[in-house]
């Protein structure tokens, strides 16, 4: 008696990439969809503003295996306001190349509360330095804080302020 071969299923995971969601002015959650076909896949997002992406992060969750689709997101946080992004889902099968979804994009939308500051002051006269007091509220954005000085009113220098990444919704002095 000849057997029959049956021949074996190939296993052809896949990464569908769905639409972002939650976009405000810093973040947004990216969606997706792996169906991992019985082979153990690492899961991730690639985003950034243009298709070369740049930046990669794991997806919840981020190790998966069976035969069932498995919806993926991840919340990215610290984006820059009023910037288009592109992004992609992203999964590497155990022992194969790399799948990937379509590239989609979403904007992030306009600072909900732009940055500000309050009135100068000098809180302390040297022969060779000058400490200057102001606060500044960041509003709902990262802001990198400046002083412009000089001898009149055009000023004509500018230093940006050591350690002068503000963070969002703080007030430094």
């Amino acid at each position: 008696m000849i057997g029959l071969a049956m021949p074996l299923k190939a296993q052809s995971p896949t990464a569908t990439t769905n639409a972002a969601t939650n976009v405000s002015d810093l973040s947004a959650t990216l969606n997706g969809v792996v169906n991992p076909d019985g082979v153990s896949n690492s899961v991730y997002f690639q985003y950034g503003t243009t298709t070369s992406y740049g930046q990669a992060i794991q997806a919840a969750p981020s190790d998966i295996t069976g035969v069932a689709n498995v919806p993926e997101f991840v919340v990215l946080r610290g984006l820059l306001p009023n910037t288009t992004y592109h992004f992609r889902m992203g999964t590497d099968p155990a022992g194969m190349a790399a799948r990937y979804g379509a590239d989609m994009t979403f904007t992030t939308g306009a600072p909900a509360t732009p940055p500000s500051t309050g009135p100068a002051s000098t809180s302390a006269i040297y022969t060779s330095l000058v400490q200057i007091q102001c606060p500044v509220n960041s509003g709902s954005s990262a802001a990198t804080v400046s002083v412009e000085y000089g001898p009149s009113a055009t000023y004509g220098s500018t230093i940006t302020l050591q350690g002068s990444t503000v963070p969002i919704s703080t007030s430094n002095w």
